[in-house]
């Protein structure tokens, strides 16, 4: 949660200061923020676990962490442009 609310954060700073972040880099981090925190941790609870809370099995546990690194991976693509 935190590392997303500061993606935000760096991308709305640098209107304050003159420049611009590019409006692909708010939408990555809109999205993010969305998914991150309303799909991901339901989604998760759908695909993993069955009725009795057990874990279904490991291909659904990677399917999951797959998910989730698509996430990260476009928060940290849309966070790493403001660094150059």
């Amino acid at each position: 949660m935190i590392g997303t609310i500061t993606l935000l954060a760096k991308l709305l700073l640098p209107s304050t200061l003159g420049t611009s972040a590019t409006p692909q880099q708010l939408w990555i981090g809109f999205i993010s923020l969305l998914l991150g925190y309303s799909f991901l941790p339901y989604g998760v609870k759908l695909i993993v676990y069955n009725n009795e809370g057990e874990i279904k099995g490991w291909p659904q546990v990677i399917l999951a962490n797959f998910i989730g690194l698509i996430i990260l991976f476009a928060a940290v693509t849309g966070g790493a442009h403001l660094i150059d």
